[in-house]
């Protein structure tokens, strides 16, 4: 019976570390950090006061960790949480392999370690009830991912974003979308508050951001003054849309969502210029390699043609390039657009298309 209680007190301490774990690992190492480490410190005290009655409870083989018949594999992974304990490492178990961090590796080998125990303890407790044990070893990368990519893809595509849905992407006819800010010095010399631009550029990025992410776009960055953004025709056909479609109508609703915006955010400037403020969007279409590089890194003509229309164009204006206005002005679309022409900055000469979207 008093073995039975130690074993009991030894899965509680263990699921109480556990608990504050997953909960710390979740948030990389931010929530929790005392707690975890002082319910670590708890579960491996008694954890060597039961070793020392049952030793079996030490080897990784009598665990069903693996078949090594030994207690090494075991007394590493106390040893280095034991260490975490004390010192300033984020995480226990430190990493070797390129591209997995410390936390994720952590994880990796914590939670087989975990359940396993509890498995063990579980089976001297002789419970009429048994709870329910079971990790999954993509729970790692779901993870990361869901970290990484967050933002940047659609929620529903986060946790399958690898090197072979990158290479999808690359594959496919990609829509570039660039916006910037007309006048957008003026917004910094004569704004009354220094804040005022940080706190109103957040609020837009946010707005477009949204706008981006729930039509199944791929959001890249934030460029100082404007964003980059990109639609894929890969995406597009897994979600059931029409690409430009929908990339005219994420246009015309990010210009629609940030003119209230600069209305407001010109109301308290010391001086208006005699040239609208607002955002010039531009778009070109292609092909674009996508690779990941700690973060989204995608390489193409479209990008600079993008940037180009963007450049053309005036606040409030949606500038196309020829290829994407011939697919739309191709299909069953019916939208009107007038002729622009522009300069590049090497005297490169083109005409584009600006979008009637009134």
């Amino acid at each position: 019976m008093e073995d039975k209680l130690l074993y009991a007190n030894l899965l509680i301490l263990l699921q109480n570390f556990e608990n504050f774990w997953n909960l710390y690992s979740i948030s990389e190492g931010v929530l929790y950090q005392k707690q975890a480490k002082e319910a670590a410190k708890n579960f491996l005290e008694l954890f060597n006061i039961v070793a020392n009655k049952d030793s079996r409870i030490r080897n990784s083989k009598e665990l069903h960790i693996n078949s090594k018949d030994n207690t090494e594999y075991i007394d590493t992974l106390n040893q280095a949480i034991a260490e975490w304990i004390v010192n300033d490492k984020q995480f226990p178990i430190e990493s070797t392999e390129i591209g997995i961090g410390d936390n994720e590796n952590s994880r990796y080998y914590l939670q087989s370690y975990l359940m396993c125990l509890s498995a063990y303890l579980l089976s001297n407790i002789d419970l009429d009830y048994n709870p329910i044990l079971c990790k999954s070893s993509g729970e790692g990368m779901f993870h990361y991912n869901n970290v990484k990519w967050k933002d940047r893809f659609p929620w529903e595509i986060c946790d399958r974003v690898n090197k072979s849905l990158l290479c999808s992407l690359s594959e496919c006819d990609t829509v570039v979308i660039i916006g910037d800010i007309r006048k957008s010095q003026d917004l910094i010399t004569y704004a009354v508050n220094p804040d005022t631009y940080r706190t109103n550029m957040v609020s837009l990025i946010d707005r477009v951001r949204k706008i981006v992410l729930e039509n199944m776009g791929i959001f890249d960055k934030f460029t100082g003054d404007g964003f980059i953004c990109y639609f894929n025709n890969y995406l597009s056909q897994m979600f059931h849309k029409d690409l430009y479609e929908t990339v005219i109508d994420v246009c015309i609703k990010i210009q629609e969502e940030s003119k209230p915006l600069f209305e407001d955010w010109q109301q308290g400037l010391q001086k208006l210029s005699q040239e609208s403020i607002g955002l010039s969007i531009g778009v070109d279409s292609g092909v674009m390699s996508f690779s990941d590089d700690r973060m989204i890194f995608a390489i193409g003509t479209p990008a600079v043609w993008a940037t180009r229309m963007c450049a053309a164009g005036n606040s409030g204006d949606i500038i196309l390039n020829n290829i994407p206005h011939s697919k739309i002005c191709n299909s069953n679309l019916s939208f009107i657009f007038d002729e622009v022409f522009g300069t590049t900055k090497t005297g490169e000469k083109f005409k584009a298309f600006k979008l009637r979207y009134e």
